[in-house]
């Protein structure tokens, strides 16, 4: 014989369901740090790094327009930045690149402060720690197999709050968002080393 619900019961069902609807509609319009609190800081990461995001420009530029660029901020090391920016521009028709890049990386360790310094030359000539420099910049590495060989980019977070201070040539690619999630993108070096959700 089958049991019959009560109308207690039914009446409890009912008052849950609203009391959960009630309190959903209240998490969904709290803050973040509500959420954090009840549920961990996993619920709040997508919405921080989106805010982090927000707080940073981010700029690309292939080799060879940088080195134009480049050689005009140091007029006098024109020909030492050409040539190395030569040997780095061929790293990647090279058959050995892990290797050949080991290599260059005292060229790149030297080219990336570099860049830093013509971009904010107001900035200290040594490295800050990540999250306290005016800027990171980087050499990336894009291997779409739909290009006849990969390419070599300078890459380079500015906070948002400088971007302003900052003369970035009109001939780079602001992005939208940075690559750290693009296909076929790779980080090579790094000056200073910056936060990885950020540029990597």
């Amino acid at each position: 014989m089958k049991r019959r619900i009560s109308r207690r019961e039914i009446a409890y069902l009912v008052s849950g369901l609203c009391i959960g609807l009630l309190v959903g509609a209240a998490l969904v319009g709290s803050n973040d740090d509500l959420r954090a609190s009840l549920f961990g800081s996993a619920v709040s990461d997508d919405t921080r790094r989106a805010d982090d995001f927000r707080d940073y420009a981010y700029f690309l530029v292939d080799l060879p327009t940088a080195e134009n660029w480049l050689v005009e901020q140091y007029p006098d090391s024109g020909d030492e930045l050409a040539a190395t920016l030569e040997t780095i521009t061929r790293l990647p028709s090279s058959p050995n690149f892990r290797q050949d890049f080991r290599a260059v990386q005292p060229d790149v360790g030297r080219l990336l402060p570099q860049v830093a310094q013509a971009l904010d030359p107001s900035a200290p000539p040594d490295a800050s720690p990540a999250g306290e420099a005016a800027l990171a910049t980087c050499l990336g590495l894009d291997d779409d197999p739909y290009r006849s060989q990969p390419t070599l980019y300078l890459y380079v977070t500015i906070p948002a709050s400088r971007v302003d201070q900052i003369d970035v040539p009109d001939t780079w690619e602001r992005l939208e968002k940075p690559k750290a999630n693009a296909l076929f993108w790779q980080l090579l070096a790094c000056y200073p080393a910056p936060e990885l959700e950020l540029v990597s």
